[in-house]
């Protein structure tokens, strides 16, 4: 039988999964401590367990209030299970993250391969992810 982990644990490695990203990174604060352990990989289950409740009060202070909250209603737990990279391309994205597709693309139809392999819209790098878009198209780094 596959493990099973709660919803809890799953929100709070969300957030120590995230507490490096330079896009979501910074939007934790007050987690200067756990930023370092996760920078020098220190695994998830070595936390102390009022770190991991930390975790969980900044998911809840961060991502609660967004479109995943309605997508988790009801969940109390997962099931850890390996999959291909077939399996994850053919699960559909949730509804808000249409916003990044052409009209072609249909709300509850739409796959996680199709969502990647769709690619920005035009304009989407600029100018909020700037940085970004000049380090991929400057060979020098500059």
């Amino acid at each position: 039988m596959a493990d099973v982990v709660t919803r809890e644990d799953v929100l709070a490695r969300w957030v120590y999964s995230e507490l490096s990203s330079l896009e979501s990174g910074n939007r934790y604060v007050g987690v200067d401590d756990l930023r370092e352990k996760e920078s020098q990989n220190v695994p998830y289950h070595e936390l102390e367990p009022q770190e991991r409740a930390l975790l969980l009060r900044k998911w809840h202070e961060v991502r609660g209030a967004e479109i995943f909250t309605a997508a988790l209603d009801g969940v109390t737990h997962f099931q850890v299970e390996d999959w291909t990279k077939a399996r994850l391309g053919s699960a559909y994205i949730l509804p808000h993250f249409h916003e990044w597709l052409g009209a072609e693309y249909a709300v509850g139809e739409t796959t996680f391969k199709d969502w990647i392999e769709a690619g920005p819209p035009p304009g989407e790098l600029e100018p909020r992810n700037r940085s970004i878009k000049r380090e991929s198209n400057d060979p020098r780094g500059n």
